[in-house]
């Protein structure tokens, strides 16, 4: 289908949609606690819009077809659009995507695009990039190129990360991947020496290192687990170096309780939520947080629960202490 079809068909369906919202009236806000008769001070009334779900789910639909222009900045993390598009259909329970009758094609479509972005630089070492662009050819089969020259963009990460819970969601055999070159490029990107020993970093040609992509690569030392270890119960495996991940997470916790993204800086929401899951995920909690440290651990997210805009990206609490 041409971009010039696929705009047309949604300016088509947002004028459908606009005019089926104006035959129904708003539901009017609830009332405010001085018209319930509450001595309590009135709130606010906030004026809301109902979640329009065919609007979204076309707009998504769309977007899996052609980005909208305003997200061109964002061209080196197409494949972090994807894991958003996917599973925010996931969530609204689309029914073209993800019925396993009718969304066969463009599952196809999507997972052959995703696979298109793992790349192998070498024969020893595997991972995702941002986009199929990015210095490859396109194959049109569902699986990653054998061996090619390393492109523009190495591997990511992130995008690693992105690639594999989106190829989850849409329950892709993660099998038919090279996986255990997956987990040696991973390996290659954790720091051993130094003050950033046990953190990762995003990728080979320079970056930072710290809390984020630590996280990132327990996710994906978790997924890729039962590929080669089957039913041993998940620590770490030997590719993240569990002692020295343990060891940069329990440099990086603050004196109030809290989690800095590396040692020596301040606690921080998202690097609250990144380290504890990272020691969640291998059921190591217990090794950086005696007993007293969980509470003051505790004690440090529930001061700062939050609603909210961003409140997911640091496990729904603030990003940083109210001074």
């Amino acid at each position: 289908m041409s971009a010039d079809k696929v705009i047309a068909e949604w300016e088509a369906a947002v004028r459908e949609d606009a005019h089926s919202d104006a035959a129904d009236p708003m539901p009017p806000p609830p009332p405010n606690a001085d018209q319930t008769g509450s001595d309590t001070p009135s709130s606010p009334i906030h004026i809301y819009t109902p979640f329009n779900r065919n609007n979204v789910q076309r707009f998504l639909h769309y977007s899996l077809s052609q980005l909208p222009g305003a997200y061109t900045s964002l061209d080196t993390n197409r494949l972090t659009l994807m894991h958003f598009l996917v599973n925010s259909l996931d969530v609204i329970q689309d029914d073209r995507l993800f019925n396993p009758l009718k969304g066969e094609e463009i599952r196809t479509r999507v997972k052959t695009w995703i696979c298109n972005c793992c790349i192998r630089p070498s024969a020893e070492e595997a991972g995702f990039i941002g986009g199929t662009f990015m210095g490859l050819p396109f194959n049109s089969e569902p699986v990653p190129v054998a061996v090619s020259p390393k492109p523009a963009g190495s591997i990511h990460i992130a995008m690693t990360y992105c690639g594999l819970l989106t190829l989850l969601a849409l329950n892709h055999d993660l099998a038919t991947l090279p996986y255990m070159e997956i987990l040696n490029g991973l390996s290659n990107l954790q720091n051993t020496t130094g003050p950033l020993a046990g953190s990762f970093k995003s990728h080979h040609e320079g970056s930072e290192s710290d809390m984020r992509f630590l996280y990132c690569a327990v996710c994906i030392d978790r997924i890729l687990w039962k590929l080669h270890s089957h039913s041993l119960p998940y620590t770490g495996s030997k590719y993240i170096r569990p002692s020295l991940i343990l060891q940069f997470i329990t440099n990086s916790v603050t004196y109030d309780g809290g989690i800095s993204l590396s040692p020596g800086l301040e606690s921080h929401g998202g690097s609250y939520f990144t380290g504890l899951a990272a020691l969640s995920l291998m059921d190591r909690v217990g090794d950086v947080f005696d007993g007293a440290g969980v509470q003051d651990a505790i004690k440090w997210g529930v001061n700062r629960q939050i609603m909210g805009m961003q409140v997911s990206w640091a496990g729904g609490v603030e990003r940083r202490g109210r001074g």
